[in-house]
């Protein structure tokens, strides 16, 4: 599945977005009474769909997908024939049948389509400063009330491995440095990182000298092959001890811009296949980048190592040379 994310609800009704595009796009879940189900499209309409964009603490819903438009989901199908007013803080909350209550199956699995954007990164790859993406700009994740259970989550969400570091207060690297989240907090059972209770979005009283960072077992690289230079060629990824390459399904230039950056070479030319298929493992597939982020990695995209590529569609970059 894509990476997805979603915000705490509560201990007993959590819900995500998954399977989208984004962070707050994706087929609805719902986890009640120990288990993760669907809801159910019956009834489903805009004022539904902005309840739980303002659940997941994303921006107002853009569509009421109905019927599925993210993939049928499995196990429980919790709510059906939900109606909402629209001013709900919980899904819950609104009217429906009752939980496991329904006559649906799960080609009727309702998806949602909010307009906020969220997503993680650590400065260095697998290691460093952590920051998450979010009202569009970059901004750090504070380190009051983080241990290590924390801290190991972000790695797994992350796809980096296991905690490697103790949780330290560094002096942030951003110059304009908004404090997006603080006193995150998970509990063990979360799926995502995103589901860990935390203060409210931008609420906080820490300062730049308190921004959380720790370093994660796995590690990150990126270099281009087979071309004339060192900025030009196939765009190779490090993930551990192995290389892999990268699938060119939604590959474009913000994608370039990126590796240009990322390798301190020049300006983007072009997006290119001419430098051939690589081998072994192809750890990025649908990279969309928006063409600011530090890595590619950063970058969305499908969870390390899923695709369903050959090697004859590795992606390939030209950038200028640096000349300075």
């Amino acid at each position: 599945e894509a990476y997805t994310f979603s915000m705490a609800l509560k201990v007993t009704e959590n819900a995500l977005l998954t399977n989208g595009t984004s962070v707050c796009d994706g087929r609805l879940e719902i986890f009640y009474n120990g288990s993760w189900g669907t809801v159910c499209d019956d009834s489903w309409d805009l004022p539904d769909a902005n309840v739980v964009c303002r659940q997941l603490q994303c921006e107002a819903a853009v569509e009421a997908i109905t019927p599925v438009s993210y993939g049928p989901g499995s196990g429980h199908i919790w709510l059906d024939d939900v109606h909402c007013q629209g001013n709900e803080s919980s899904l819950s909350i609104c009217t429906h049948r009752g939980w496991g209550q329904n006559d649906c199956r799960h080609k009727e699995d309702v998806g949602v389509n909010c307009t906020e954007f969220k997503i993680l990164r650590l400065t260095d790859g697998c290691s460093g400063q952590l920051q998450v993406f979010y009202n569009n700009s970059w901004g750090s994740v504070c380190a009051n009330n983080m241990d290590k259970a924390t801290a190991a989550k972000f790695c797994q969400e992350l796809g980096c491995g296991r905690l490697k570091s103790d949780v330290k207060e560094e002096l942030s690297k951003l110059d304009l440095d908004p404090k997006w989240l603080d006193n995150v907090r998970c509990r063990g059972h979360e799926a995502s990182v995103w589901q860990c209770p935390s203060s409210p979005w931008g609420k906080n009283t820490c300062t730049r000298t308190e921004v959380a960072a720790f370093n994660c077992t796995e590690t990150l690289d990126l270099r281009l092959v087979g071309g004339t230079n060192n900025c030009s060629g196939r765009v190779e990824i490090k993930y551990g001890d192995t290389w892999g390459t990268v699938c060119d399904d939604d590959w474009d230039m913000k994608d370039v811009k990126v590796v240009c950056q990322q390798l301190r070479c020049g300006e983007p030319v072009s997006a290119e296949l001419e430098f051939g298929g690589g081998r072994g493992v192809i750890w990025l597939n649908k990279v969309r980048c928006r063409g600011t982020e530090a890595h590619l990695w950063d970058c969305q995209h499908e969870p390390l190592g899923k695709n369903d590529c050959e090697h004859k569609e590795d992606a390939g970059v030209n950038c200028t040379e640096q000349t300075d």
